[in-house]
């Protein structure tokens, strides 16, 4: 896994970064296994590490996550409102929908329909 660096878009395995203003986005590109949930939290670890603490995750080309995926999302969700900083999700599609009302992330989490919704969250 590369590093991000400056505010270039970066693709990694499963997953593109792409930075505007002070949010970043990370687009999920596939399922969300378990063999990569760690390097899935590897990736956000590093974006932490950056001070980027407005986060976005777009789930529009996810169709299903596993558990382990659903915890490391509730993890870093804490981790970037410990700094003051905020997560939200996007482009749920009607299972991984489900599986967020049956968790209840729904609850803790901002979900918007599209990718500019959830960026206007950081907006306002």
């Amino acid at each position: 896994m590369s590093a991000i660096i400056g505010n270039d878009d970066r693709t990694f395995d499963h997953v593109e970064i792409e930075y505007v203003g002070d949010v970043v986005v990370v687009n999920v590109l596939d399922d969300i296994v378990s063999e990569y949930v760690d390097n899935f939290s590897k990736l956000l670890d590093i974006v932490i590490k950056q001070r980027k603490f407005n986060i976005v995750i777009d789930f529009s080309k996810v169709d299903y996550m596993c558990s382990f995926a659903l915890g490391m999302v509730i993890h870093v969700l804490k981790k970037v409102r410990e700094k003051d900083g905020d997560m939200c999700l996007c482009g749920v599609g009607d299972w991984l929908s489900n599986l967020f009302a049956i968790a209840r992330v729904n609850e803790i989490i901002k979900i918007f329909k599209s990718k500019d919704e959830a960026i206007g969250f950081f907006k306002n």
